[in-house]
Order: structure tokens, then sequence, then C-alpha cells
């Protein structure tokens, strides 16, 4: 999962966390106050968490709802084909069983 946020300095923060059946653990949070938002590189960033958790055991990344990361969820698919990608506006929107 991902998420970005603004702290009380207006750092532009993105936290990267792992659930499973037993807990959500946090992974890292990267600092991108000065990184250009675009897909791309944005997408770099997904694929390092990614790659530190093994692409093997994901199976379902879940987003923010903006533009970029809509996009970043089709660059994913391209990559790590049999995984999927959700922006919390999708999961709000639709019920998965």
């Amino acid at each position: 999962m991902a998420d970005s946020w603004q702290d009380r300095s207006n750092r532009q923060l993105i936290n990267f966390l792992v659930y499973c059946k037993r807990e959500t653990t946090f992974v890292r949070s990267i600092d991108t106050s000065d990184i250009v938002k675009g897909a791309t590189t944005i997408c770099k960033l997904f694929v390092e968490s990614v790659e530190w958790v093994g692409s093997n055991n994901v199976i379902h990344l879940v987003t923010d709802k903006w533009a970029n990361y809509i996009a970043i969820g089709v660059l994913l698919q391209d990559k790590y084909v049999g995984s999927s990608v959700d922006s919390d506006h999708a999961l709000g929107t639709q019920r998965k069983f």
C-alpha cells in the first residue's frame, strides 16, 4: 500500500506499507518534496519498494486516487504481469471477493 500526505513542515511524503494476513507493516517513508511528481518518477519509487518486498510476494497494490498514481498503476501492471493496482477511490466504489 502507498499513501501520500503532507506533514506539519509541508514536506510531501509517501509511506509504503505491506499488508498480509497477520499484520500491516511499515516499509519506508520517502520525502518527495523535491521530486517531480510525474508518473515515471514516482513509479521508480514503487518499483524499488516492490523489489524490496519481492515481486513474487506482491499480489495487489493500493495507491492514492490522484491521476499520476492511476498512471503508475498502468506502468506497474505492465511490469508485473498478474498483479493488480487500485486507487483508494476505486476501492471505495467496488467490492472485491
